[in-house]
């Protein structure tokens, strides 16, 4: 299990601009007019929607970056980090962990052909109309590198668009594919289950409940945890037994349940109410 590593430290610190549009307006802002505060993600025009930016950094923050030097190919003092250890080369076959730094700086303007490889981001590419090669996202790697952009976000071509691409597209308060990406991490994602914490089941009763497993839909009892992810085991078997988001039964972890598994329909895939967007 994780522990803080710097108790006396905060983890994110992010400082966001508040004279931007106001005192310092720009060309995108009319009447000086920057940031749009509101929670509904409808900003006027010429605003920037607050949530969907700091969202986006918040992120970052959480460890939707890569610690690679993507102009030398090095390593962060010579060790990997959970985010580059997914990353693959599409046109070698070979992941990041295994390249020589020469081919890691290569590989980060291999336009079309860096992908990720977490089993998470995977289960949904098939909701992407663009930005999927051989079944795997695409991430951004321009040809010409861009420092802070490259390698650390999903590729432009991802369409419907995304939350971590590298530049706004506009109001996007949905976690989208990177709610997945931080599951392909270790995070556990709030919503999944209908008993967390719990680490024994018989057939679908689950007991025990003193450490937590988050597994996706349609995860099952047993020796191994075929779609979701594992935990420490503490009791006979590895998995915990969950509601079904998407059988169109509203459990009580659950929002809305719409009998499928999809986002932007007004019920999003981890059955939590959408808030509409005219278009």
């Amino acid at each position: 299990r994780g522990y803080d590593l710097s108790p006396g430290n905060h983890e994110i610190n992010a400082q966001f601009n508040a004279d931007y549009g106001v005192s310092c307006p720009t060309a995108n802002t009319q009447n000086g007019n920057g940031w749009y505060y509101g929670l509904d993600g409808n900003p006027g025009s010429g605003q920037i929607d607050f949530v969907t930016v700091s969202s986006h950094e918040i992120l970052h923050g959480l460890g939707f970056f890569s610690l690679v030097d993507p102009s030398t190919g090095a390593k962060f003092n010579g060790y990997d980090d959970a985010y580059m250890r997914l990353l693959e080369d599409g046109s070698t076959g070979t992941t990041w962990s295994v390249m020589t730094d020469a081919e890691r700086q290569a590989s980060a303007t291999d336009t079309g052909d860096l992908l990720w490889t977490g089993s998470s981001v995977t289960s949904v590419a098939g909701s992407f109309f663009a930005g999927v090669s051989g079944g795997l996202v695409q991430m951004f790697a321009p040809a010409t590198l861009q420092g802070g952009s490259s390698v650390s976000h999903f590729d432009t071509a991802a369409s419907p668009n995304q939350l971590m691409e590298p530049y706004y597209t506009g109001p996007d308060q949905n976690l989208g594919a990177a709610a997945e990406l931080l599951s392909d991490l270790g995070w556990t994602i709030v919503g999944d289950c209908a008993a967390p914490n719990c680490d024994y089941c018989t057939g679908n009763t689950c007991s025990g409940c003193s450490s937590g497993y988050i597994l996706d839909s349609g995860g099952t009892c047993g020796t191994t945890c075929p779609e979701g992810e594992e935990g420490v085991v503490d009791q006979d078997v590895q998995c915990q037994i969950i509601s079904g988001c998407g059988d169109g039964i509203v459990d009580s972890n659950e929002e809305c349940d719409d009998n499928n598994q999809q986002d932007r329909d007004g019920c999003s895939r981890r059955c939590q109410t959408e808030e509409s967007q005219d278009a």
